[in-house]
């Protein structure tokens, strides 16, 4: 028998600043973060392109400035994501640190840590190989210092399935509750902007409207990291019910409300209207958080608070390379 699975807590980091109070904040005022130009070297020069980064990232005093050092960007943005979750859920409360369980998604991870890591290596041979550089560009490293830093001793496992990713993390998360190994999964997705991003928005022909129903181009690259608490039922607090988590070649369960996560690539929305239909009530919320490839996490925070609210179920979307369609399914808890 099927136990229920429920989100419990939440947690982000993005370009409209820290927390949820904030990314709700937004939501009500409908108004984007400003882009930001980053510069890339190009073949054609340095070019400027429009970005939605983060603020800078405040760690507490608690954290050794030797950890911090050897901490990336994203493992910051996870870091502040993870532990407004952690006090979301728990409220402080204690918990048995032995039954909770970590998963870090990422489509890419620290990139710009590792090529920098390679490159000093390849220009000055081995003593150019920073031990600082590889423990921060080594992929797990993210859940080396969550688990550590919140004491989380169940098991920990680190996702990089890229446009899968999201759904990926929460199936792992969804199994050992399942399986009953934990009573809690901690679950922080999330990418920063690299220098392969700059590069890619440097050459393409986008219009950066993030406009997801639109087959033109449209991206605008984000960053970014959202946390979850995954808990069993008797969780104190519950936003929702993950009823289903499915990828499929066919449009699968239909909720009363859709939200899609989009890329903002070209003919993109052509792919989707495969598996949408015109009755469905569709929705995007990608100009807060910007084109990322685990843009689904985000339209899953958001589903979650919307679904506590209002009690509508609410599944989120999000198409693969392979033309399958990726669904994460919610159900209000009173349901």
């Amino acid at each position: 028998m099927k136990k229920s699975v429920f989100i419990s807590g939440l947690g982000q980091f993005s370009a409209m600043g820290a927390g949820i109070a904030k990314l709700t904040e937004v939501l009500i005022s409908g108004t984007s973060p400003a882009p930001t130009l980053l510069s890339i070297a190009t073949v054609d020069g340095e070019k400027f392109v429009q970005t939605l980064t983060t603020p800078p990232v405040t760690l507490p005093a608690t954290i050794p400035d030797g950890v911090a050092r050897r901490m990336s960007r994203l493992s910051k943005m996870c870091f502040v994501a993870v532990a407004e979750a952690l006090e979301d859920s728990f409220a402080g409360a204690h918990y048995n640190c032995e039954r909770i369980g970590l998963v870090v998604g990422t489509a890419y991870g620290a990139l710009d840590l590792a090529n920098e890591f390679m490159e000093r290596i390849r220009l000055e041979g081995l003593v150019g190989a920073s031990p600082s550089l590889f423990a921060s560009s080594v992929q797990n490293s993210i859940a080396s210092h969550l688990s550590i830093t919140f004491n989380l001793q169940g098991p920990a496992s680190t996702v990089m399935t890229m446009e899968h990713t999201t759904t990926g993390s929460l199936l792992i998360a969804y199994d050992w509750l399942q399986q009953d190994i934990v009573d809690h999964v901690v679950v922080v997705i999330g990418d920063e902007i690299s220098e392969y991003h700059r590069y890619f928005m440097a050459n393409s022909k986008s219009d950066g409207s993030l406009n997801f129903n639109s087959d033109e181009c449209t991206a605008l690259v984000g960053e970014g990291a959202v946390s979850f608490i995954i808990s069993n039922e008797n969780s104190l607090k519950k936003y929702a019910k993950i009823s289903k988590i499915e990828s499929t070649a066919s449009a699968g369960e239909k909720k009363s409300r859709t939200f899609i996560a989009s890329m903002g690539q070209h003919e993109e929305f052509s792919r989707y209207k495969n598996f949408i239909n015109s009755d469905m009530k569709i929705e995007s919320h990608l100009k807060y958080y910007g084109s990322m490839l685990t843009g689904s996490a985000f339209e899953l925070a958001i589903a979650a608070l919307k679904t506590s609210e209002d009690k509508i179920d609410t599944t989120c979307l999000q198409l693969t390379t392979e033309n399958l369609m990726q669904s994460i399914h919610l159900t209000s808890q009173s349901n």
